[in-house]
């Protein structure tokens, strides 16, 4: 399977979307179902700053995500 032969080629990835199958000995350590989607326009002035993301942002994302 694709799945597994990609955990072996890197120490931690995340899956995005519905659980895959996986082999009966391949252990998730923790499943996250789907992405936060918004169905309605929120009427809310965004007054941030937005940034484009880039190569430069890798390792924080990774750190952030390694948070959840």
């Amino acid at each position: 399977m694709a799945i597994e032969k990609h955990s072996k080629l890197i120490k931690a990835f995340y899956i995005v979307g519905k659980k895959p199958k996986v082999p009966l000995h391949f252990k998730l350590k923790k499943y996250i179902g789907y992405q936060m989607i918004i169905h309605k326009k929120i009427d809310h002035p965004a007054t941030e700053t937005i940034t484009k993301l880039n190569e430069t942002h890798y390792q924080k994302l990774i750190e952030l995500i390694k948070l959840l």
